[in-house]
């Protein structure tokens, strides 16, 4: 059985209206039944989805939370439709987005069927949950090249992380049942299908019309900016109204029923699920343009399915302080090969276990029985064993094998275990292969270089953004060249310094921020 990440899930059951009475975030939600939970019965006869398809998550999640009847019931019953959205406010997307990706993945392995929605037109609104202030926003083509960015981005990344996740999760023998499972890749859209031709006016009447202007504002989201002295505008005070339209296009075209995100989504999910809870009591519902059937004709072929919209939060990835990763963070690990760092060998003891469980599909059994023997390793090498686990099975999962034999040559370049002749073995060639691709190689001219002060080769290699921050991370012992301390400003760069005679690294501090230097005549 795959490790699955801790889940926050909440179950918002639709045909019985909703109900003000919510329960913490922390606990599983039902607003259909609240009684005590009890084992579920099976449902023989049920096409779609075995027990064996879905059973594996509960039992996951069960490790973490106990799930209500409702959710368990829903998954159990039927293939389901799962979404989750990502703007396009950056070319790539980045690690914190990978923890729902991989997430997204699971329940494709189980049987269920998935959507990755991008933001063509939430994009150009901007989201305001975790931010302090407004989002700069993007220009017309800015947004374009990004939506085309990462789409061509999760072109590859699902073929290579679908292969890899199925390969290893095969490897899991299936004791409930034997039941085979053809699972399917996620299918992406754009929220511009159902946005580009509506009208202002239109939108104001199927969903302004139902939408409360208190139940808006008491978004923490919302209630953050207000209380921050900063303000909301109008246009990313809608945002949640946008995002809730997608839920229920969504639902209506392709039966989607369950919606994944972070936990700082959680009111924009449940802003979609109270709109399709108002919009099954509205006879606004055929005036909305959901969809080629009306929702109550899609209810009556499949009541069970659509009469209830589920979410479900996964945790935020945080650094060990406790801040999370991203690009309102400043701190986004991108999963684009030309901007991913060489992150997770620098990992912290104390967050590598948490890292492991929420970033890869290697069992649960399997990384509670490699920490149990990780804790007892002696040598200085080997205590790097679970992040270089890490570093593999990420890598594997975006870049695939051939992304994996760079990122281990770059590894071994940039911490070597042995000092001795780490020189003499890289050559020009390989030195090429490893880091041409990298966002950190870059090409400077001999004379630049060779015997000019090292301070000024870490402000004209960008490492350093001004004489004096190099000055200050010198005298502070935060620079290395090609792995020798740097002590002095105005230690002249020389030939002993260079790789092949062509190379020179470059690198700050005791994580992965380098410069990769080739000298051309």
């Amino acid at each position: 059985m795959g490790s699955l990440l801790p889940f926050v899930a909440l179950a918002v059951c639709l045909p019985r209206g909703l109900t003000r009475n919510c329960l913490p975030l922390q606990t599983a939600m039902s607003f259909k039944s609240l009684r005590s939970e009890g084992s579920l019965p099976s449902s023989p006869g049920q096409q779609a989805i075995s027990r064996s398809v879905t059973w594996p998550i509960i039992l996951n999640l069960n490790s973490v939370l106990t799930l209500s009847r409702a959710i368990r019931q829903h998954l159990l019953n039927h293939q389901r439709t799962v979404y989750v959205g990502f703007d396009p406010t950056a070319r790539s997307l980045h690690l914190g987005n990978l923890v729902v990706l991989i997430t997204l993945l699971h329940f494709t392995l189980k049987g269920h069927h998935a959507i990755i929605l991008l933001g063509g037109a939430t994009g150009s609104v901007g989201d305001p949950s975790g931010r302090n202030s407004e989002r700069v926003a993007l220009s017309e083509n800015l947004l374009k090249s990004n939506l085309q960015s990462i789409h061509n981005q999760l072109d590859n990344l699902l073929s290579i992380s679908f292969k890899h996740a199925s390969n290893t999760l095969l490897t899991v023998k299936n004791t409930l049942d034997s039941q085979p499972i053809t699972p399917s890749i996620p299918i992406i859209k754009n929220n511009l299908e159902w946005t580009e031709n509506l009208t202002l006016l239109e939108f104001l009447e199927s969903v302004g019309r139902i939408a409360r202007a208190s139940t808006m504002l008491a978004r923490d989201s919302v209630k953050q900016r207000l209380e921050s002295g900063s303000g909301i505008s109008f246009t990313e005070f809608t945002y949640q109204l946008l995002q809730a339209y997608d839920f229920a296009q969504l639902r209506s075209k392709y039966q989607c029923t369950v919606q994944l995100g972070g936990s700082d989504q959680y009111g924009n999910i449940m802003s979609g699920i109270e709109l399709m809870t108002k919009l099954q009591n509205s006879s606004s519902s055929h005036d909305l343009g959901i969809g080629e059937k009306s929702v109550s004709s899609i209810q009556e072929s499949d009541s069970e399915n659509l009469n209830v919209g589920f979410g479900l939060t996964v945790p935020l990835l945080t650094t060990r302080e406790g801040e999370k990763f991203g690009k309102s963070a400043g701190n986004a690990v991108w999963l684009d090969p030309h901007l991913t760092s060489p992150t997770f060998i620098s990992i912290p003891d104390s967050e590598v276990f948490k890292y492991l469980k929420m970033l890869t599909f290697v069992p649960l059994e399997e990384l509670e029985q490699r920490f149990e023997n990780w804790k007892y390793l002696d040598k200085p090498d080997s205590k790097r064993e679970l992040q270089k686990l890490l570093a593999k099975e990420v890598t594997l999962l975006v870049h695939g094998e051939k992304g994996l034999r760079q990122a281990i040559q770059g590894t071994e370049f940039l911490f070597p275990i042995e000092r001795l002749d780490h020189h003499h073995h890289w050559t020009r060639e390989k030195l090429d292969e490893t880091f041409e691709n990298s966002p950190n190689w870059i090409r400077l001219k001999a004379s630049q270089v060779i015997g000019r002060p090292i301070g000024d080769l870490c402000v004209a290699s960008g490492l350093c953004l001004s004489k004096g921050e190099a000055r200050r991370t010198i005298k502070a012992g935060g620079i290395r060249l090609s792995h020798c301390a740097v002590t002095d400003f105005d230690q002249p760069v020389s030939h002993d310094h260079l790789f092949d005679s062509t190379y020179l690294l470059l690198m700050r501090g005791k994580t992965a921020v380098y410069k990769m230097i080739k000298l051309i005549d």
